[in-house]
C-alpha cells in the first residue's frame, strides 16, 4: 500500500533519530515502502542532519522539505500534505514513537471499517521526574482518542476537512477537532500505541509552551472549553491569592490546601500516583507554575482577541 508518512519537525535534533528508528520498526514489520517527508523549520540544519544520517544508516529513503523561517505545527502539516504523492496520509511528529504494530492496525481499521480518518492512542513516557511531575500539573487522561500526531487519512478528506490552522502556533489540533464534529464524519478508533516524549525540560519552556498555546485557543475561538477547563482552578487560586493578601498566614493555609487538592486529584483521577515522595515540591510547584501560567496565557488572548477586533471595526 503506498502512503505518505508527514513528520513536522523544529529544533529536534535530539527526538528525530528514536522517532525515525521506531518508524522504521513499524513500516519494515507492515512491510510499507512509504514516502516520508520531514517539514523541518528549525533555525539550523541540526535536524534535517541527524535524519538524513539516520535515513542513510538504516537504509530508508526520507526526503526532507527545509523551511526558511519557524513553520507552526498546522502549517507543516499542510505543507507535508500538498507535496506529499501519494493520497494516503499518515501523521506523527518528533518525539512520537510509534509501537511496531501501529501501521499494522490502522490500516486494518481503515480497510476494514471503511473509515477516516483512524486514529491511534497517544500515551504518554516520562523518563524523569521532572516528566512525571510536569503530567501531574495539568489534568488530562493518559491518552487522547483524538491527537493531530497519530493519526491516518486521505489527502482528498484533509483537505475537505480544510487541513490545520496556519496562524497560531498550537492549539490546531482543537479547530480541525471541531471541524470533523461539524462535518460528522465516520471515525475510526484503533489501540495503536504512540508515545509521547516530547516534555518541556524546564520552567522558561512550560512558560514558553502554554502561555501561547491557551492564547491561540482564545484567539481561534475556543474560549469556551478553554475556560470550562480551567476556570475552577484559576478562580480558586484567584481566590487564594486573595486570602494571602488579606492575611498572609490564612493565605499560605489556603495554597496548602489547594495545591494538596491537585495533587490527590492528580493521583486518584487522572491515574498518575508519586514513583518517588522526593517529586511530592516538585509536582506541586508545578501545578502552580502550571496554573499561572495559564491565567497568563488567558489574558494574553483576550487582549490579541481585543485587538483583532478593534482593527477590523476600523
Amino acid at each position: 500500500m503506498k502512503l505518505s508518512i508527514i513528520i513536522p519537525a523544529y529544533q529536534e535534533e535530539k527526538t528525530i533519530a528514536s522517532t525515525l528508528k521506531a518508524l522504521f520498526i513499524a513500516i519494515d514489520k507492515a512491510q510499507l515502502e512509504p514516502e516520508i517527508l520531514i517539514v523541518d523549520s528549525s533555525l539550523n540544519s541540526d535536524t534535517s542532519e541527524e535524519a538524513m544520517r539516520i535515513a542513510n544508516e538504516t537504509n530508508h529513503p526520507i526526503t526532507v522539505l527545509r523551511q526558511t523561517q519557524q513553520t507552526f505545527a498546522g502549517k507543516a502539516r499542510n505543507i507535508g500534505s500538498k507535496a506529499a504523492q501519494h493520497e494516503l496520509l499518515a501523521f506523527i511528529d518528533a518525539g512520537v514513537y510509534l509501537e511496531e504494530d501501529w501501521f499494522i492496525k490502522v490500516l486494518g481499521v481503515y480497510q476494514k471499517q471503511h473509515c477516516e480518518p483512524v486514529w491511534g492512542k497517544i500515551t504518554y513516557d516520562p523518563k524523569t521526574g521532572f516528566e512525571r511531575s510536569y503530567l501531574r500539573s495539568f489534568m488530562r487522561a493518559n491518552y487522547s482518542r483524538r491527537d493531530t500526531n497519530n493519526f491516518l487519512i486521505t489527502k482528498s478528506k484533509y483537505w475537505e476537512i480544510g487541513g490545520l490552522n496556519e496562524t497560531v502556533h498550537s492549539g490546531e489540533d482543537l479547530e480541525f477537532f471541531t471541524k470533523l464534529d461539524r462535518l460528522g464524519l465516520n471515525e475510526g478508533y484503533t489501540d495503536a500505541l504512540a508515545y509521547y516524549r516530547h516534555f518541556p525540560q524546564n520552567t522558561k519552556a512550560i512558560l514558553r509552551k502554554w502561555i501561547s498555546f491557551t492564547s491561540d485557543n482564545v484567539v481561534i475561538h475556543q474560549a469556551r472549553a478553554k475556560f470550562i477547563f480551567v476556570g475552577f482552578e484559576l478562580v480558586t487560586l484567584l481566590m487564594v491569592l486573595m486570602i494571602g493578601i488579606v492575611d498572609l498566614f490564612s493565605g499560605m493555609l489556603a495554597l496548602v490546601i489547594w495545591l494538596s487538592h491537585r495533587l490527590l486529584f492528580q493521583m486518584v483521577v487522572a491515574k498518575r500516583p508519586l514513583k518517588y515522595l522526593a517529586e511530592i515540591p516538585l509536582t506541586l510547584y508545578l501545578i502552580l507554575v502550571f496554573d499561572l501560567t495559564r491565567l497568563c496565557g488567558l489574558i494574553k488572548g483576550l487582549r490579541r482577541l481585543l485587538g483583532k477586533n478593534r482593527g477590523n471595526h476600523r
